[in-house]
């Protein structure tokens, strides 16, 4: 069938993910209806939990449209020139030397991200150690694993944009590794370049793309080739960023989302675990009596003022700082490599800038988590972890209302026992 009763059969399946046809993208300027078209679809599988991967994303005004309506992912010339097969074919086993880079690329407009940050995944220490200072050369952030396991959890931990990964490593294979990598929701975005010898090029090529790789290079690749190679894969990562980044932040006030958080938090305690650090805060925050704002000037203007409020908190924090909307007139700040003393510095500064530009006050609860209380052995300990932060953040806030609200209120001392 056609139409909604094709659209209602999806619920049946186990679909995670749908693809716009770039014929609606083409169309968008001659065809109005086309526009409408994919916005809906986006809704839809936004509703049902899907990611949406655009086709045909050829302009800048196509990706600013794709963006705006919240898709994941997207594809097409904007992104990279296509070719015929056979060059395709060689590039894969002779390499090729990216001559320009785009004018939209992250590489160039993105200030602070610097030339990217690379994953080195090499068991042999004295290639690792020639890789990580080839790299760190060229301009890149260069992060170092022996074995996949350790990659695993650095890639986890600290977000790398590429992962250069070497074909033969012992214990767990690189094979093995990228495929562990694309399973995991937090790697799974991250493209996978394999390092090969010569005369392995075209006999692992099929293996190592069916693993989910997204370039496969000899490890005699001269550097200029590899950093280009290296850019190539980064513009698109960060393109594809931009987008889940649009997709993970809340529609009406801009701040992250709930969603987001929660994937935040993840990753900060495993980065915590791994690295000395201060510790991890959670700053609840709570819109004193906001119900009557909306009683009295109606959800419009309630709207408008949730908006500001939200701006002046994300105004209020600091650059490190992640600042999300947690449900209703509710919003978390959460604060890395923090002390409980930093956490009511940051917390008092909010108070302060939302009674002053916004006309509000606040309740605030803090709870905070030092270095040896984020360690976790286990998955399941991650989200125990998020738990105790999230149940002493809410005590505390509930405190401070009982006190009169207007202040801020601390939990420290937390026991993660189970």
């Amino acid at each position: 069938g056609t139409g909604y009763s094709s659209l209602s059969t999806l619920k049946q399946y186990p679909i995670d993910s749908l693809k716009i046809d770039k014929s609606f993208l083409a169309g968008l300027g001659n065809v109005k209806d086309n526009a409408e078209i994919v916005r809906a679809i986006v809704n839809l599988a936004h509703n049902m939990a899907m990611d949406v991967t655009v086709e045909g994303v050829e302009t800048e005004g196509q990706l600013k449209f794709v963006t705006n309506l919240g898709c994941e992912y997207a594809q097409g010339y904007y992104f990279s020139k296509p070719m015929p097969t056979e060059a395709a074919a060689r590039t894969l086993v002779q390499g090729y030397r990216l001559t320009t880079i785009p004018p939209h690329s992250p590489a160039i407009s993105q200030r602070g991200l610097g030339r990217g940050r690379v994953l080195v995944v090499e068991d042999d220490p004295v290639r690792r150690n020639q890789l990580r200072l080839a790299l760190e050369a060229d301009g890149f952030d260069a992060l170092t694993a022996a074995s996949g396991h350790q990659a695993i959890e650095v890639a986890s931990a600290d977000a790398p944009e590429v992962v250069l990964l070497d074909l033969e490593l012992s214990g767990m294979t690189g094979v093995e590794t990228c495929r562990r990598l694309k399973q995991s929701s937090e790697t799974a975005g991250i493209p996978v370049i394999f390092l090969v010898e010569d005369d392995e090029l075209t006999l692992d090529a099929a293996e190592t793309l069916k693993a989910g790789a997204a370039d496969l290079l000899s490890v005699k690749t001269p550097a200029a080739v590899l950093a280009a190679r290296l850019d190539s894969q980064i513009t698109v990562a960060r393109a594809q960023n931009r987008l889940r980044r649009m997709a993970m932040t809340d529609e009406l006030t801009g701040v992250f989302s709930r969603r987001f958080l929660f994937q935040a938090l993840r990753r900060a305690i495993k980065a915590g675990t791994r690295r000395a650090t201060a510790g991890l805060a959670v700053v609840l925050v709570d819109v004193d009596h906001f119900k009557r704002v909306n009683d009295t000037h109606g959800h419009i203007e309630g709207d408008r003022a949730l908006k500001r409020i939200a701006q002046t908190i994300d105004d209020a924090t600091r650059e490190t700082d992640l600042v999300a909307r947690f449900g209703g007139e509710e919003f978390v700040v959460m604060l890395q490599d923090t002390t409980l003393d930093g956490a009511r510095t940051v917390a008092e500064k909010i108070l302060r800038a939302v009674r002053e530009d916004c006309d509000a006050t606040l309740s605030i609860g803090i709870a905070h988590l030092s270095h040896e209380e984020l360690a976790v052995d286990a998955e399941e300990d991650v989200d125990e972890r998020i738990t105790v932060l999230l149940r002493h953040a809410e005590a505390a806030l509930e405190e401070a209302k009982a006190r009169g609200r207007d202040q801020v209120v601390l939990k420290s001392a937390i026991d993660t026992s189970p």
